[in-house]
């Protein structure tokens, strides 16, 4: 069994004290299971992925380059990155052979197909996140 991190996060810190991280733990447990991953540690963040600089999300970064896990599972793409430095560094990770999984989307991120579909559902969670803030500030 290949050991694995699990990432998950939510928007803010009343959005922590709700179902919704617990739901995300359930849910990448349950896919470490069906694909014969043992998750090691979880890592928790409860700050937006607009800006760079989570902390949990470093650390676990960090961790995962030195070699402590041979992956990371994540709940979704837009759990783990709304701004394009993050997600390049996803995809640094990968490129150096660390898997990456999202537990809600089935994609093959081995082959080019697949990347270029995971690369497509960051811009629209990034394009997502910008918005946003762009029609709150006009509101």
């Amino acid at each position: 069994m290949k050991k694995c991190f699990s990432y998950t996060r939510v928007s803010t810190k009343e959005q922590g004290d709700g179902v919704s991280l617990q739901e995300q733990v359930s849910f990448n447990e349950s896919y470490a299971k069906t694909h014969d991953l043992t998750i090691v540690e979880v890592f928790e963040d409860k700050q937006t992925a607009r800006k760079v600089g989570r902390k949990a999300f470093n650390e676990m970064l960090k961790r995962l380059k030195s070699g402590e896990a041979e992956g990371a599972i994540f709940y979704k793409i837009d759990r783990v990155a709304r701004n394009r430095q993050d997600w390049a560094d996803i995809n640094k990770l990968m490129d150096a052979g660390i898997e990456c999984h999202f537990a809600q989307e089935a994609l093959n991120l081995s082959s080019p197909a697949g990347r270029l579909g995971a690369d497509i559902m960051n811009a629209f969670a990034t394009h997502y996140s910008v918005n946003l803030s762009s029609e709150i500030t006009k509101g």
